[in-house]
C-alpha cells in the first residue's frame, strides 16, 4: 500500500506523531468493525483488512522519522525480523505479505494476547466443526440440499459456519501482534469466502446450450478441486478415496479453470460464482500459508 493511501485511509496527515496515529486508528476502527456493521459483515471485514495495512505502512513511517511507535498496532518496533529459516526481512512500505508473515512469526509466546488465546482456538474449532457437516453431509452438491432433512442440515451448517465468523470478528477490536493478527485474517476472511461460496450454486441447464455447457465444464471442474483442497487442508483424506482422481490435483489448475470462465465467459450464468470461488482459492493459500 502507498504511504499517501495508508494516511487517506486513517484520515490522518503523514507528519502525525504516535499519539495522533493511535486515536485515528481507533476512531476507524470503530467505523469499520463488525460490531458496527452487522448487515454487512464481509464488507466490514475487507474495510478492517485495508486499515490494519494502511496502521502497518503508517507505524513504519513514523519509525522512520523517530516519532515513537504506538503500542496497540500491527507491527512492533524493530524494523527486521527473523524468519522461520533465518533470513532478515526488512518492513517497509513496500513489503510483501510473506515478509509480514516471516516477520509475525518470529514473534515470542509472550507477546500474545491472553484473551485472544482462550477465544480464538475455540471459534476456529466452530469454523472446521461447520466445515465438517457440511462434507459430512455432500452439501457441497446441490441436488442435496433440497432433499428432506438435508435441507435442514443445509441451514443449520451455514448458520453455524456465520456464527463462528461473527465471533471471530469480534477478536478485530482486541490489541493482538502480528502474528496473531495474521491467525485471525486467515481464519475469518477464509470463513466469509466459505460460507459466500456455500450459499451460492450454479444448477447445471443443458437445455441452454454449447455456450452454458462449456462454461459449466471448467466450472464444476475447479468447484470439485476446490472442495478436495479443503477437505484436505483440513480432514487429511478423511473424505476422500483412493480412486478419487482428483485429489492430487492443485489449487492452481482450479484458479486457471476459474478464470478461464472470467476470462472467456463473461455472459455466462457461472461468470460471478466463478469470481466467488477465486476468492476462496486465494483465502485458503493465504491460511495454508499460516
Amino acid at each position: 500500500m502507498e504511504l499517501h493511501s495508508a494516511f487517506h485511509i486513517l484520515g490522518v496527515k503523514p507528519d502525525c506523531d504516535s499519539g495522533e496515529l493511535s486515536k485515528a486508528f481507533r476512531t476507524a476502527v470503530k467505523q469499520y468493525h463488525p460490531d458496527f456493521n452487522a448487515e454487512r459483515l464481509e464488507w466490514s471485514h475487507e474495510m478492517m483488512t485495508r486499515l490494519n495495512s494502511a496502521y502497518a505502512v503508517a507505524v513504519e513511517h513514523l519509525r522512520r522519522r523517530g516519532k515513537g511507535i504506538p503500542t496497540d498496532g500491527y507491527f512492533h518496533d524493530s524494523s527486521t525480523s527473523s524468519g522461520p529459516n533465518g533470513h532478515s526481512h526488512s518492513r517497509n512500505e513496500g513489503s510483501t505479505q510473506a515478509e509480514q508473515t516471516h516477520a509475525a512469526w518470529s514473534e515470542s509466546p509472550s507477546e500474545r494476547n491472553p484473551k485472544f488465546d482462550a477465544h480464538f482456538p475455540g471459534y476456529c474449532d466452530e469454523v472446521i466443526e461447520a466445515l465438517y457437516l457440511y462434507y459430512q453431509y455432500g452439501l457441497e452438491n446441490l441436488h442435496l440440499r433440497n432433499e428432506g432433512n438435508l435441507r435442514f442440515r443445509y441451514r443449520t451448517t451455514l448458520k453455524r459456519l456465520l456464527k463462528a465468523a461473527e465471533k471471530l470478528s469480534h477478536l478485530e477490536v482486541l490489541e493482538l501482534s502480528a502474528r496473531e493478527r495474521l491467525e485471525l485474517e486467515g481464519y475469518l476472511r477464509f470463513s466469509l469466502a466459505f460460507l459466500r461460496c456455500a450459499k451460492g450454486g450454479i444448477v447445471f441447464m443443458p437445455s441452454l446450450g454449447n455456450y452454458e455447457t462449456k462454461a459449466h465444464r471448467h466450472y464444476n471442474h475447479a468447484s470439485r478441486i476446490l472442495d478436495n483442497a479443503v477437505k484436505r487442508a483440513f480432514f487429511d483424506n478423511h473424505f476422500l478415496t483412493p480412486s478419487n482422481s482428483l485429489s492430487q490435483e492443485t489449487l492452481s489448475l482450479c484458479e486457471q479453470e476459474l478464470l478461464i470462465v472470467r476470462g472467456g465467459y463473461a455472459e455466462s450464468r457461472y461468470y460471478e460464482d466463478a469470481g466467488f470461488k477465486l476468492r476462496l482459492v486465494e483465502r485458503l493459500i493465504f491460511l495454508l500459508k499460516l
